[in-house]
């Protein structure tokens, strides 16, 4: 994977996903089958706020701080779009097979897809990103990701 597509793939895409995640998103991504292992219902009660608020924002924070040239929030449809326009004609931004940039991309946002993040389903949306994501998911299954019952 070139330097770019590491550091937005590693750094810039999760941050921003979750920096604009809505409290019902944040429980979503946060429950079984891609979440963190507890019961759901402790997560949708009371949990995720608490984890949100006092794991993950400072935890972000704090990478920011750490690595500012790398930390970097960036509306997802910006990220998206560099996305869309790199694959142009091509089924993947690896060419006719997904390629590093494509596993990486994909793999840092299914987790929120799967979980129905409504920021996550908008960006692949509005970036016409839908026809890679669907190859994506029959070259990796999210249901191989993440596994009923697992």
């Amino acid at each position: 994977i070139n330097e770019e597509w590491e550091v937005i793939c590693s750094y810039q895409l999760p941050i921003s996903i979750t920096e604009t995640l809505n409290r019902t998103d944040q429980v979503a991504w946060m429950s079984s089958p891609a979440g963190f292992g507890m019961p759901n219902w402790l997560i949708k009660c009371c949990l995720g706020g608490v984890l949100y608020d006092y794991v993950i924002k400072p935890h972000n924070v704090d990478a920011k701080k750490e690595f500012p040239d790398k930390y970097k929030v960036f509306p997802l449809n910006e990220l998206g779009s560099k996305l869309r326009k790199e694959i142009g004609t091509k089924s993947f931004h690896g060419g006719s097979q997904p390629g590093q940039v494509d596993i990486s991309f994909y793999g840092t946002l299914a987790p929120f897809y799967f979980s129905g993040c409504e920021n996550v389903k908008a960006m692949i949306s509005e970036c016409d990103l839908q026809l890679w994501l669907d190859q994506m998911e029959t070259a990796i299954p999210l249901e191989k990701l993440f596994p009923a019952g697992a």
